[in-house]
C-alpha cells in the first residue's frame, strides 16, 4: 500500500541586525549549523524593518521565507513568552519560533509558515463586511491571548496580520513582534510601531497604555479592511478628525469602530469589552462567517509572497 503523501511544511526566516555584542546573548555562536541546515535564495520584498527572501531547507528542499532587521532579539522573548515555541503548547494566536541563530552582526530566526497563507495587507482584496467580522473577532481574541502572556505587540497592522488560509475558515496569526515590549498596566513613554497606526493620546502626551493602543490599532485595521485605506493620513487628523459613515456597513459595525476610535483612550472599551460587543457575537451565534477559500485565492497567496514559480516544480504545483 502506498504511503499519502506528507504535506510540505514551509517557514519563514527573520534576519536581524544586531548592535549586541556575541558574548552578551544567551543564542550562543551557531553560524555553521545554520548554514548547514538552511540555503538562502532569491529576494521576495522589502520592508521598513529589513529585507525578504525565498530560501530552502537543505535535507529536503522545503521552502521557507526569511527577512527583517532589528537591534537586539527582545523579538525572541516576547515569542517564548507569548507560547509561540514549537510543540503542542504552541500559540495559535502567533507563528510558531522553531530555532535561532547567532551569526556575526546578525540574528537569524526560524519561524514557521503556514501554507498557503496570505498576510491581511493582501488579503484585503476578498473583503465585505461578513468577511472583516470573521477576521476582527479573531484578532480580538489573538489580542486577548498575548496580553494575558504578558506581551504587547504594538504594531497591529495588515502587513504583521497573517492570514492562514489552508482550511474553509481562515485563521489570523500575528507577525512581527520586533516592535514589542512587555506588558505592563502603567504607561509607556517610548514609541515603537507605524505611525498611521499610532494612538491620538501618543501625538498629544508622548505616552500610551497597552490596552487602549492596542484597541485603537484594531479600529485601524478593521476600517482598512472595510474601505481599503486608512482612516487618517496626518498628525492632526489622527488627533483631531472624527469619522463620518456612510451606508456602506451595518450600524452595528459602525458603533464598534466609533468605540475603537476614540479619541481619548479612556472611552475606549477594553478588549474584553470589544469582544461581547453585539456586532461581534451576533455574526458569530448566527454563524454567518464566509467560506473565503477558493484555488484563486491559493494562487494569489503564492503570487503575492513570490513563490508560485519556487513551488511550481519543487512541488508539482500546477497553475489553477
Amino acid at each position: 500500500m502506498s504511503q499519502p503523501h506528507k504535506q510540505p511544511e514551509f517557514f519563514f526566516f527573520f534576519f536581524f541586525f544586531t548592535t549586541c555584542r556575541q558574548e552578551d546573548t544567551d543564542l550562543g555562536g551557531r553560524p555553521t549549523e545554520f548554514q548547514a541546515k538552511y540555503l538562502q535564495a532569491q529576494p521576495l520584498g522589502k520592508g521598513g524593518f529589513g529585507s525578504v527572501f525565498a530560501g530552502f531547507r537543505i535535507a529536503d528542499y522545503l521552502p521557507l521565507v526569511d527577512g527583517k532587521l532589528y537591534q537586539f532579539p527582545l523579538e525572541v522573548e516576547l515569542l517564548l513568552q507569548v507560547g509561540a515555541g514549537a510543540g503542542p503548547s504552541g500559540s495559535s494566536a502567533a507563528v510558531t519560533l522553531l530555532d535561532w541563530f547567532y551569526m556575526e552582526q546578525q540574528l537569524i530566526l526560524v519561524m514557521e509558515r503556514p501554507f498557503p497563507s496570505v498576510d491581511l495587507h493582501h488579503y484585503l482584496t476578498w473583503k465585505g463586511e461578513g468577511v472583516c467580522v470573521c477576521v476582527c473577532v479573531q484578532l480580538v481574541d489573538a489580542a486577548i491571548e498575548i496580553h494575558t502572556k504578558g506581551v504587547f505587540h504594538r504594531d497591529l497592522k495588515p502587513r504583521n496580520i497573517l492570514m492562514d488560509i489552508r482550511s474553509q475558515l481562515p485563521c489570523v496569526r500575528l507577525i512581527d513582534f520586533g516592535c514589542g515590549a512587555t506588558l505592563h498596566e502603567g504607561l509607556y513613554t517610548e514609541h515603537r510601531g507605524t505611525f498611521y497606526y499610532t494612538p491620538p493620546e501618543w501625538f498629544r502626551f508622548r505616552r500610551c497604555s497597552a490596552g487602549p493602543t492596542t484597541v485603537w490599532q484594531v479600529g485601524v485595521v478593521l476600517f482598512e479592511m472595510l474601505f481599503s485605506y486608512r482612516p487618517f493620513k496626518t498628525e492632526s487628523q489622527i488627533i483631531h478628525s472624527h469619522l463620518v459613515f456612510g451606508d456602506e456597513v451595518s450600524q452595528e459595525c459602525q458603533h464598534f469602530l466609533s468605540q475603537c476610535l476614540a479619541k481619548s483612550p479612556e472611552s475606549r472599551p477594553t478588549l474584553e469589552q470589544l469582544r461581547l460587543h453585539p456586532w461581534l457575537k451576533s455574526q458569530m451565534s448566527l454563524g454567518l462567517l464566509p467560506t473565503i477559500w477558493s484555488p484563486l485565492l491559493w494562487q494569489s497567496a503564492c503570487l503575492c509572497e513570490g513563490l508560485f514559480s519556487s513551488l511550481h516544480g519543487q512541488l508539482g504545483v500546477t497553475a489553477l
